[in-house]
């Protein structure tokens, strides 16, 4: 069976599972291929050593992501939608 789902990068459709789209999104949501290979993955690339660390500086990673796609910044209490 060939599942499929939108894109929480660009809306594209996705194939199977999907990718997991963090450090840009929250792991709940999927990718496509495509925007795994030219977004997700060069992003985690400049992730420092070790991952993402501390709370904080997740955060700061996914604000970064945020400008970088052009989506609103997330305050505490707002929907990350």
């Amino acid at each position: 069976m060939n599942e499929t789902g939108k894109c929480s990068l660009c809306g594209g459709l996705y194939v199977h599972w999907g990718h997991n789209p963090q450090p840009l999104k929250d792991l709940e949501e999927r990718c496509c291929d495509r925007c795994n290979h030219e977004k997700v993955i060069p992003a985690r690339m400049n992730l420092p050593e070790g991952g993402l660390g501390s709370w904080e500086e997740a955060r700061k990673q996914n604000e970064m992501a945020r400008r970088i796609l052009g989506q609103p910044q997330v305050t505490d209490g707002q929907s990350r939608n």
